[in-house]
C-alpha cells in the first residue's frame, strides 16, 4: 500500500502518494502547472521544460520529480516567469503563422502557452531550414509546424508499443556560442533541440511508418503538426460539438467523443467528422479512431419487409441477437422482453455466462478480481486465451505500458505468432503453444504459481505426476566475476616513445558455460514447448509484487472450457494473480 504524506504547494498543505510526481499532484489539486510534452501514463521527457517550479529554494522540473514528505513547492515566481516567456519565444521562432486554416486552431497548446506566458515580441531569430511534410498513411506530419515535444514518440514507445517514432536530424544552423553565453540554461536547451530535430519514422523508408496505425500521436500533438489526412482542412475545432460515447469495435468499451456538425451549407444533417478521445486518461486504437465513416441513414421506408419483422415478432417467443450490439440496441431489446415476455438469446454470451459462473464457484467470488486498467499498474502479467492485438487492443497498450514503466515482465500463451506482442518487451516471454492446448497451460501455471499447501491435495497429486523422474542436463552460460592478471601498455607523459609495461590485477566480468540438471514437466511437453521452461519462466517473477492474469475469448468457447474455469479460479484463489477475463464481444456483458 502507497504511504501517503504532506507537501506544500503555493502555501497549500497536500495529501498525496509518496513517490508521485509534483506535476501530477499539483494538476490533481487543481494547482496550474503549464507543460506541454508531459503524458500521464507515460514516463517524462523534459523536452518543454516549462514545467519549472520551485522545490525548497532550488528550481527543479515538476513531471520528474517525485514528492517527499515536507516538500515545499511554489509553482510561479518572478525567475520562472521569465524563463516560461523566453522558452515560449523559443518555440514561436520560424513557427508559421498559419493559425487560420491549421487543424488545430483553438484548442492549440502553442497558441494557449504564448497567451498564457504574455509572449508579445520576439527576441531570438535564426535562419530556417526545409522541414518536410510526410504522408503516413491515414497519419500527416507537418514538420514545419512541429515542436519537437516529443509526446508522439513517448506515446508510441510507453503506452502503445510500437516504437514508430523518434527524433531525426534537421540540419538546423549552429547556434553562436555568444547567444549560448548569454541565454538562461533551459531556454537555449530547448532552442538547440529545435533548431537539431525533427520527428522521423524509425524504419528505413522516411515516408513509412511500422505500426498499426491507432492514431494516438495525432491524440498527444499538441499542435497541427500530426493531423488525420481525412480531417485535414475540413473543418474548424470550434464548430465541432463533442459527443460522449464508447467505442463499439471490441468488448473494451473505451471513452471517446464523436465530434460532429453540419454537413454542408445546403445540408444541415449532423455528421461525424472526427473522433477523439482523452489521451491522458484513455488511448484508442485504429478502429474506434478511423472507423466511424460508414453510413446507417434510412433512404426510405419498405413498408412490406417492415410489416413482415412485426408478423415474425408478434409469432415469436425468442429473439436471438449477437453480442455485438450498441447501449441503445441493448435497451431496445430489454423493453421487448419486458413488454412482450420474449426470451432474450446471446449465443456469443452464453458460454461466457457459464465459464463465469463456474470460474465463481471455484474462485470463492462472484466477478473476477482483476480489472483492465489494473492491467498496467501491475508487474508480472500472464496472457492466455486471447489475440490482445485484435481481441481487445487497449489491453496490449496496458501491458507494454505495464512492462515499459513499471518495468514488468510477462507471459505471453497463444498458438499463433504476433510480432507486435514480439516486440513489446525482452521481459516478456511469448509461448507459442499447439492449438487446443490451453488447459495444459492453465494446469502448468497452477503449478508454478499456486500455493501447493492451500490446493486441494488431488490436484497437488495430479500435478505431481507431470514431474517425471529423470532430469534434464542443459547447458548455460553464466556472467561471473573472476580476478586475473591484466596486461597494460601506457606511453609515458613525457612525450617519448618508449613504453612501460606493468601488470595490474583487475576484476572482470566473463561468460562462463556450466552443465546443470533441471526439472521437466510434462504439461510443457503436452504444450508442445520445451519441458525445462521453469528455468526461463521463474526469473521473470523476482521482485515482483502486482500480478494479473489475463484470460481471453478462446477459451470460453474450448472443447474443456469448464475445466479450464474451474482451474482459472483456483488461480485466483490460491496464487498472487487477480484475473481479468475479457468479454467475448462488444457488449456480452450486456
Amino acid at each position: 500500500m502507497a504511504t501517503m504524506i504532506e507537501i506544500t504547494i503555493d502555501g497549500r498543505p497536500i495529501k498525496c502518494e509518496e513517490g508521485a510526481y509534483i506535476l501530477d499532484v499539483a494538476r490533481a489539486n487543481g494547482i496550474y502547472i503549464p507543460a506541454i510534452c508531459y503524458l500521464n501514463r507515460c514516463s517524462p521527457t523534459l523536452a518543454c521544460r516549462l514545467c519549472l517550479v520551485d522545490i525548497d529554494g532550488k528550481q527543479a522540473y515538476s513531471c520528474n520529480t517525485k514528492a517527499k514528505n515536507g516538500m515545499v513547492v511554489t509553482t510561479n515566481n518572478d525567475e520562472i516567469a521569465l524563463e516560461r516567456r523566453q522558452i515560449m519565444e523559443v518555440y514561436c521562432i520560424n513557427h508559421p503563422l498559419e493559425c487560420g486554416v491549421c487543424d488545430k486552431s483553438g484548442e492549440c497548446e502553442l497558441q494557449n502557452n504564448t497567451l498564457e506566458t504574455d509572449v508579445v515580441e520576439q527576441h531570438f531569430a535564426i535562419r530556417d531550414t526545409h522541414r518536410p511534410i510526410r504522408h503516413w498513411d491515414l497519419i500527416k506530419y507537418d514538420s514545419s509546424l512541429c515542436i519537437v515535444c516529443e509526446k508522439c514518440i513517448t506515446v508510441c514507445k510507453d503506452m502503445i508499443g510500437d516504437r514508430a517514432l523518434k527524433t531525426v536530424p534537421r540540419g538546423g544552423d549552429e547556434i553562436s556560442k555568444e547567444v549560448k553565453e548569454t541565454t538562461p540554461k533551459n531556454v537555449y536547451a530547448m532552442w538547440n533541440k529545435l533548431n537539431k530535430s525533427i520527428i522521423g519514422s524509425t524504419s528505413a523508408d522516411p515516408n513509412t511508418l511500422d505500426c498499426t496505425m491507432c492514431g494516438e500521436c495525432i491524440a498527444v500533438c499538441p499542435v497541427g503538426a500530426l493531423t488525420s489526412k481525412n480531417f485535414q482542412y475540413t473543418s474548424n475545432a470550434w464548430e465541432l460539438t463533442k459527443i460522449p460515447s464508447a467505442c463499439a469495435h471490441c468488448a473494451a468499451g473505451c471513452q471517446l467523443y464523436y465530434e460532429v456538425k453540419h454537413t454542408s451549407v445546403q445540408d444541415r444533417t449532423p455528421r461525424i467528422y472526427r473522433v477523439t478521445n482523452e489521451s491522458h486518461f484513455q488511448s484508442l486504437c485504429g478502429a474506434g479512431r478511423f472507423g466511424f465513416d460508414f453510413d446507417n441513414s434510412v433512404e426510405g421506408k419498405d413498408e412490406a419487409q417492415f410489416q413482415a419483422a412485426l408478423h415474425a415478432l408478434n409469432k415469436a417467443d425468442t429473439i436471438a441477437f449477437s453480442g455485438y450490439i450498441t447501449n441503445e440496441e441493448a435497451l431496445l431489446l430489454q423493453k421487448l422482453k419486458e413488454s412482450k415476455g420474449y426470451k432474450l438469446v446471446c449465443n456469443d454470451t452464453r458460454p461466457f455466462q457459464k465459464f463465469l459462473r463456474t470460474f465463481s464457484q471455484y474462485a470463492g467470488t462472484t466477478l473476477p478480481q482483476g480489472t483492465l486498467s489494473a492491467i498496467r499498474k501491475s508487474d508480472f502479467i500472464v496472457s492466455v486465451g486471447s489475440r490482445l492485438s485484435n481481441d481487445l487492443p487497449m489491453a496490449r497498450f496496458y501491458l507494454n505500458n505495464a512492462l515499459t514503466i513499471n518495468k514488468g515482465s510477462g507471459l505471453y500463451f497463444h498458438p499463433l505468432n504476433d510480432k507486435v506482442i514480439d516486440s513489446l518487451s525482452k521481459n516478456l516471454l511469448v509461448l507459442n503453444h499447439t492449438i487446443g492446448s490451453e488447459e495444459a497451460v492453465m494446469a502448468a501455471l497452477i503449478d508454478l504459481f499456486a500455493n501447493k499447501e492451500q490446493l486441494p491435495a488431488h490436484i497437488t497429486t495430479m500435478l505431481a505426476a507431470y514431474h517425471r523422474r529423470e532430469k534434464v542436463t542443459i547447458t548455460r552460460q553464466v556472467k561471473e566475476k573472476i580476478k586475473e592478471n591484466v596486461t597494460e601498455t601506457i606511453t609515458n607523459e613525457d612525450g617519448t616513445t618508449s613504453e612501460v609495461t606493468k601488470e595490474v590485477v583487475k576484476e572482470i566480468e566473463k561468460s562462463i558455460s556450466e552443465e546443470v540438471e533441471v526439472d521437466r514437466n510434462g504439461l510443457f511437453e503436452l504444450m508442445g514447448l520445451q519441458a525445462d521452461l521453469t528455468e526461463k519462466i521463474m526469473p521473470l517473477t523476482e521482485k515482483k509484487s502486482q500480478w494479473t492474469l489475463i484470460l481471453g475469448p478462446d477459451l470460453y468457447e474450448h472443447p474443456r472450457a469448464e475445466n479450464i474455469a474451474r482451474m482459472a479460479g483456483l488461480l485466483q484463489r490460491f496464487s498472487p494473480f487477480k484475473v481479468v477475463l475479457i468479454p467475448p464481444t462488444t457488449n456480452a456483458l450486456g
